[in-house]
């Protein structure tokens, strides 16, 4: 049987036949590519496998709905035993064709961001880019369809979060990029730290805004390491603006006075980060706890260098660090610019 009659009336039979061995043809297509999907591993070439997989699968039942007025046909969808990604339940078929359209993209979603992981940061923040926007995509399609009753995947809040911290990983990706580039003032790289704390903490507040639903089935380390970023990003944004600071005091002699306010800054960096590298001790993979340590560690011995020179015989020790809460907070990327801030970028696939 094809998938439901064509959206007008055929002008012939001819033409009715040929149309809906046309839509049997995409039905077999689609289940063919659905099969492909299952069979592909979830690491190593096998994301690339299943990217590719997902995107041809939305594009295609898309076409297929357009074509052949597949909405109105659920008794032949595909239906895929999809599975929730956090609880391991599988759902049971529906005779909803949006839920096959947002279950394609949440796992376009996850392809996405699974392939930024270990890649460059110049990639991993296109990548994670293109996750959030096709989350955003997954929300329109549940507006129209869902909500899909006991697949927590596909709430909106789920999908809220995790476009937020598509974002953040994205946010933080750019700044590790210009980074390591050394091709920023220390304010620039202040802000874009910042903003990137920032984007994290937010994506914490929505979880505790739901009380941890529906992430109530995500592991305790999974929600520890997004504190954990937050903790680092906002500790790095110290570090930067200890060395406005320093850059200030060394060229104006009015303003000698922010020798200490360096001092001050790199304390609560060093503390910050400290506290994200401790968090990241229990909660995190080694790759993941090395790489906060360099970043803690090259805090640690700015904070030590400044330190020094603070001490009795120091040539700064007049200068005493004020209540880090009595200095401005670190700056931010103004309300409204784009420049510096990560946004949803459509992948190929949603073009």
């Amino acid at each position: 049987m094809p998938f439901g009659s064509p959206a007008g009336q055929p002008a012939n039979e001819a033409e009715a036949l040929t149309k809906a061995k046309e839509c049997d043809a995409l039905r077999e297509s689609l289940r063919k590519i659905a099969d492909d999907f299952v069979a592909a591993p979830t690491e190593g070439a096998g994301v690339v496998d299943r990217r590719n997989l997902c995107g041809r699968y939305y594009t295609l039942a898309a076409a297929a709905d357009a074509a052949c007025g597949l909405r109105r046909a659920s008794s032949d969808l595909p239906r895929l035993a999809w599975t929730d990604a956090f609880t391991g339940h599988e759902q049971p078929p529906t005779s909803s064709w949006g839920y096959e359209l947002a279950c394609a993209l949440f796992n376009l979603a996850a392809s996405l961001a699974d392939l930024a992981n270990g890649k460059p940061h110049k990639d991993a923040f296109k990548l994670y880019q293109q996750a959030a926007f096709t989350l955003d995509k997954l929300a329109e399609v549940s507006q129209q369809e869902g909500p899909w009753h006991g697949c927590e995947d596909l709430s909106g809040d789920t999908v809220s979060i995790l476009s937020g911290l598509m974002l953040a990983q994205a946010q933080k990706a750019l700044y590790l990029k210009i980074r390591e580039e050394n091709s920023a003032q220390p304010e620039m790289l202040e802000k874009l730290a910042a903003e990137c704390a920032s984007m994290f903490e937010e994506v914490s507040e929505q979880i505790r805004r739901t009380n941890k639903r529906p992430f109530r089935s995500f592991s305790s380390e999974w929600l520890a390491v997004i504190e954990a970023n937050r903790l680092l990003l906002g500790g790095l944004a110290q570090q930067h603006a200890a060395k406005t600071h320093r850059i200030n005091a060394d060229a104006v002699f009015e303003r000698v006075n922010e020798y200490g306010h360096q001092l001050a800054r790199l304390a609560e960096g060093r503390r910050l980060t400290g506290a994200a590298l401790e968090t990241c001790r229990t909660h995190a993979p080694p790759i993941v706890h090395d790489h906060f340590g360099r970043l803690h560690a090259s805090v640690e011995k700015e904070y030590a260098e400044a330190y020094r020179e603070h001490l009795p015989d120091g040539p700064y020790w007049e200068y005493e660090p004020p209540p880090i809460d009595s200095l401005p907070p670190c700056k931010r990327i103004p309300a409204g610019g784009n420049a510096g801030r990560a946004k949803p970028v459509p992948p190929e696939e949603l073009e």
